[in-house]
């Protein structure tokens, strides 16, 4: 509810923030805040069918909210990709907040689940785990093959990352080694799973927003999203 409140102030003129609304047949832009709008509305609807004891209705509102949660991510993607840059190509922006989407939210469901007490915390703790992998992996080999072939579109973005941006890619290396090989292996050897997962989401989430530092500042281009 915060972030959706606090969203209004992003670019400068709350007041006419209203305006979104007016052209959401041909922006993305429109189309993301509408969608995230909806958000607060489940998430309160969700809560009354809860406190009224109406499974049935909470069941669908859970549903609903989580569809409108994945176009609200979609309309995102599709911010970006509309600007026309190489590096923020479809199927690298639809990756990476999928993405993370994905492993944030599994990392989240593990934790809270963990701590309640919920029996398929631990699938929640392998799915974040596979999802963890596999994005790295595809996003690692991505940017080698982009670094090594001039022809790549986004050959000059992984350039200016690895000139100015390998600390910040050598750290989200040692947090992946940590997230997704010491934790488990702790775990495993009997370590607290709450504990650690707990800090495995911290760490996921500091790794996350090393990505998306890196997103925007190897996406130069005259284009503003929205514009």
């Amino acid at each position: 509810l915060a972030g959706v409140a606090l969203s209004t102030l992003h670019l400068g003129q709350p007041l006419k923030a209203w305006r979104a609304f007016l052209g959401w047949r041909k922006s993305w832009l429109s189309r993301e805040i509408m969608a995230f709008g909806a958000l607060p509305v489940g998430g309160q609807t969700i809560f009354a069918a809860w406190w009224l004891g109406n499974f049935e209705w909470m069941r669908l509102a859970v549903t609903g909210t989580a569809v409108a949660a994945v176009l609200a991510v979609w309309c995102s993607v599709m911010v970006y990709v509309d600007t026309r840059r190489p590096f923020w190509t479809l199927t690298n922006v639809a990756a990476k907040f999928l993405g993370t989407m994905l492993l944030l939210g599994g990392v989240l469901c593990a934790v809270v689940w963990s701590w309640t007490g919920v029996a398929i915390a631990s699938r929640a703790m392998s799915f974040s785990l596979v999802c963890r992998w596999s994005l790295s992996l595809w996003e690692i080999s991505g940017y080698r093959r982009a670094l090594d072939d001039e022809n790549c579109l986004w050959h000059k973005s992984a350039r200016v990352l690895q000139k100015h941006l390998s600390k910040q890619i050598e750290a989200r290396g040692l947090l992946l080694v940590a997230t997704g090989l010491l934790i488990p292996v702790m775990i495993a050897a009997g370590a607290s799973v709450v504990w650690m997962l707990s800090l495995s989401l911290l760490l996921t989430f500091g790794s996350q927003l090393i990505e998306r530092l890196y997103f925007f500042t190897a996406a130069a281009g005259s284009k503003m999203p929205g514009n």
